[in-house]
């Protein structure tokens, strides 16, 4: 008989996996872009939304920022639960996008937190290759405590 994951547990072993902390990265970009543009998402919405942003500007800009955490949240959820089965392939092509979109972004926007995805991704990257199997601060690649701890019931 197993006895159930405590949400302390689950959070511990999920902090083991890159993907959960590419997912962090998405919300805090979600957080920081809705500060950031708050009256930017407030003209937005009394314009109907719908038509509203155009190219460039404002709108623009935060339209793009805020549309990013969506697309980072993805990437990590794809790669969480490829760690969580075990999945090196897949860890591997998630790793490669997330490091070559921050890549691309951290040229470009030098002061941002892209430098923390690029590490993650190439560290998803590195994992996947087989180089990195022993569980430590970060986690291990392949079946861990999050799989264990999420998949019961």
């Amino acid at each position: 008989m197993t006895t159930p994951a405590q949400p302390a547990d689950v959070l511990r072993a999920r902090a083991r996996t890159l993907g959960w902390w590419v997912e962090v990265v998405a919300v805090g970009h979600l957080v920081v872009g809705s500060a950031l543009f708050r009256d930017v998402i407030v003209d937005v919405a009394r314009h109907g939304g719908v038509g509203a942003v155009p190219l460039r500007g404002d709108r623009s800009t935060g339209f793009w920022f805020l549309l990013a955490s969506p697309a980072w949240w993805a990437l990590g959820r794809e790669l969480r639960a490829a760690e969580e089965r075990g999945d090196r392939a897949t860890q591997r092509r998630t790793g490669r996008a997330v490091a070559g979109i921050s890549a691309a972004g951290a040229a470009m926007l030098p002061a941002s937190p892209f430098w923390v995805l690029l590490a993650l991704g190439l560290t998803a990257v590195r994992r996947a290759a087989g180089r990195d199997d022993a569980a430590g601060p970060g986690g291990a690649a392949g079946p861990d405590d999050a799989a264990r701890l999420t998949r019961r019931g």
